[in-house]
């Protein structure tokens, strides 16, 4: 999203520059109410009585204040006078939005976080001076909004205790907090110095190519922007940008060019992005920058002047003699190459070659365990995700049914996913009262979201044998019908169905046929969906979409299955031929264990279907549960003699205690068997403390509330 992230760190170690990479401002102190298990770890709700607000602790209160040094707060706006922290409080009960915030001296504002957007716009209408408090959520309009307003900020990082309630102090925040210094509009004339094309010494000057967008519309051609060191502000020409797009300026300048004389000018400014194309230094692939900038009007030679701060803000570093811009952000470093003008002067050709492109995004609404997303984002696609559970660290964690989705243009989405909770829907509901009416809200809201964006591509999946199906609600709508076992290896079949946009009544359904699925087991069945007994799926395993399904369901490519290969090379009787081949899914691993060391022989792997290795440095298609491939759960193992056995296992960065002892009693459990055969993994499973694999019995299933479980006559052992 169009927009300078904050970098990271804490808020000691941050000069003044780089605080103000995230400006965001509010000041007036004292309770905010957080949506459930949003900032805080806590289970704090949207709406709750003043005595479940979070207040910010007083000596942090006091210690933010001293560090950004621009006087003690008069007012805190959002406080009862139990928690408030200044001597005067507004709170809803005496209308805080009904008050004129401009005059007031400077504001303490803590705010409900599901009213930021209001706040800030607030804070722009009536010009006021404040310390703003505000999480660190880069992807939400206001936040790119409060950047533009700040002059002065302090971050606290993530798992800071910040809070306190009236049962004591919070605990640690959940995302990063800024307090923005906010400072006041004001009418009296700055006076700002513009050196631009200095006369005389050997001062080497640099341009560079830029794209100028108002709400992803392109206001004017590329041009190029000279990089001022002399500037003090950002300004554009006089007559380059549509004059309804500029507003009285907040704080009107007086601009003096390099000779001493006043410049025409400073009076309006516009809000644009600055679209720059640079080079990522470790792939030499190309990215586009795109960065909210406040310009003045002036009457200046260059199109478009970037002052020193500006490049210094937002992490920019000039080479004159290299000819080019350095930034790093996010970690990762790019190059902006200078504009070199042919020997005539002439710079057209060399803008129009380096032109940037519109950014592809998409939401993803019901995020879960986020499938679609890491999808869309291999895409290229940048992607905001909404959901109402923070253990799933959406960009937006909040309920759908009191998102403003409007803070986004019509048309900004190009892709929009949606996973509504299929419980109440579903057939594998038999206890308990169905919330059909609940349930049914969500959906008529993502409706409406639909409707308002207007994406080229959107879908919604539900239970294909579900009570959604039956209704008339999406009667007229396109679909798609998919059995993940055709994608997969988990055991279940999981029938769903994608309504969407028209693009999905083209594809070809993916049903299973009951007989020739290489994913049916002990019985010819599938294993049982959510709960049930052992061999049941669990959660973390029914929950991800296979990607192929996914990247049909965008229109990024054709859906494909695997291949599941007979022993000689023969496709087995009922596969579908697609890319590639596979390991037979729910394949049991099977071992021998010598006489008199460990117990009685277990049969050999079955001959009858034999796996094919797949091709050396080439992806799997569609390897199983390709969602978590990122976090490299369980590579296949091929062994061609007699080894000891070990367990077989991924690790996450950050480990349980527990999940290292249960591997630990793996390995000396198991520290004398022998293993022949073939050892394939069976599908990845995503325990409370880690992930792990080891399957050693044919009758061990995908099974797994306990995070690690061992035991049984012949030796078995799973996660």
């Amino acid at each position: 999203m169009a927009q300078v992230e904050p970098q990271e760190g804490g808020s000691p170690a941050r000069t003044p520059a780089k605080a103000l990479a995230c400006q965001v401002g509010a000041c007036t102190q004292g309770t905010a109410k957080f949506q459930g298990a949003g900032l805080l770890g806590g289970s704090g709700k949207k709406g709750s009585p003043p005595g479940e607000d979070y207040a910010f602790l007083a000596d942090k209160f006091h210690d933010v204040v001293q560090a950004l040094g621009v006087g003690e707060p008069k007012v805190d706006v959002f406080a009862s006078p139990a928690n408030a922290r200044c001597t005067t409080c507004w709170n809803p009960e005496n209308s805080a939005f009904a008050k004129q915030w401009g005059a007031q001296g400077l504001l303490w504002i803590n705010p409900p976080f599901s009213q930021l957007s209001e706040v800030v716009n607030k804070i722009e209408t009536d010009g006021a001076e404040c310390l703003l408090v505000c999480p660190d959520w880069s992807a939400r309009p206001w936040f790119a909004k409060a950047q533009l307003l700040c002059a002065k900020a302090h971050f606290y990082p993530p798992g800071s205790r910040l809070f306190e309630t009236d049962k004591g102090p919070a605990g640690p925040t959940r995302w990063g907090v800024w307090v923005l210094y906010i400072p006041a509009k004001s009418n009296e004339m700055r006076t700002v110095r513009v050196v631009e094309n200095r006369e005389g010494g050997n001062e080497k000057q640099l341009r560079v190519v830029i794209r100028l967008t108002a709400e992803d519309r392109e206001v004017v051609p590329p041009c190029t922007a000279l990089i001022d060191t002399g500037a003090e502000v950002c300004l554009v020409k006089r007559g380059l940008i549509p004059p309804e797009l500029f507003r009285p300026a907040r704080q009107p300048l007086r601009l003096v060019g390099a000779d001493g004389n006043t410049l025409p000018g400073g009076d309006k400014e516009v809000v644009l992005e600055v679209g720059l194309k640079g080079i990522l230094k470790d792939s030499k692939k190309e990215a586009v920058l795109r960065i909210p900038t406040i310009f003045y009007e002036a009457e200046v030679k260059d199109p478009v002047i970037l002052s020193y701060g500006w490049c210094q803000v937002r992490g920019f570093d000039i080479f004159p003699r290299l000819h080019g811009l350095n930034c790093k952000r996010k970690g990762r470093e790019y190059w902006v190459e200078g504009v070199r003008s042919a020997p005539g002067g002439n710079l057209l050709e060399a803008i129009c070659a380096v032109g940037a492109d519109k950014p592809k995004r998409a939401l993803d609404l019901f995020s879960g365990t986020g499938s679609a997303k890491k999808v869309l984002e291999k895409e290229g696609f940048e992607v905001i995700s909404l959901d109402s559970e923070a253990r799933f660290q959406p960009t937006l964690c909040c309920d759908i049914l009191g998102w403003d989705y409007k803070e986004y243009p019509p048309g900004y989405f190009d892709i929009i996913t949606a996973s509504p909770p299929c419980t109440e829907f579903s057939q594998a509901k038999t206890v308990g009262e169905r919330k059909v009416e609940q349930a049914l809200k969500l959906v008529q809201k993502t409706l409406e979201i639909v409707e308002y964006f207007r994406p080229k591509v959107w879908w919604l999946e539900t239970p294909r044998y579900g009570l959604l199906t039956k209704n008339s609600l999406l009667a007229n709508v396109p679909h798609w019908d998919v059995d993940y076992c055709q994608f997969g290896r988990g055991g279940f079949k999981k029938p769903t169905r994608f309504y969407g946009s028209a693009h999905l009544a083209e594809l070809p359904s993916f049903l299973c046929d009951g007989k020739s699925c290489p994913n049916l087991g002990e019985g010819r069945k599938h294993s049982r969906p959510l709960g049930g007994h052992f061999g049941a799926a669990t959660k973390a395993l029914t929950y991800p979409i296979p990607s192929a399904i996914i990247t049909g369901a965008c229109g990024l490519g054709a859906p494909h299955r695997k291949v599941w290969f007979q022993a000689g090379g023969a496709p087995a009787q009922g596969a579908v031929c697609g890319v590639g081949g596979g390991v037979g899914p729910n394949k049991k691993v099977r071992f021998t264990l010598p006489n008199g060391e460990g117990g009685a022989e277990v049969p050999p792997t079955d001959p009858e279907i034999a796996e094919t290795e797949p091709e050396v440095d080439q992806e799997a298609p569609d390897a199983p549960y390709p969602d978590l491939d990122s976090q490299e759960f369980v590579r296949q193992k091929w062994v061609q003699e007699q080894i000891r056995e070990k367990a077989c296992w991924t690790r996450d960065p950050e480990e349980h205690p527990e999940a290292i002892n249960a591997r630990k009693r793996i390995e000396e459990k198991f520290a004398d068997s022998v293993l022949s055969g073939v050892y394939v993994s069976d599908p990845p499973i995503r325990g409370p403390f880690g992930e792990a694999e080891i399957w050693v019995a044919e009758t061990t299933c995908p099974v797994g509330r306990p995070a690690f479980r061992m035991g049984g006559d012949k030796l078995e052992a799973h996660t």
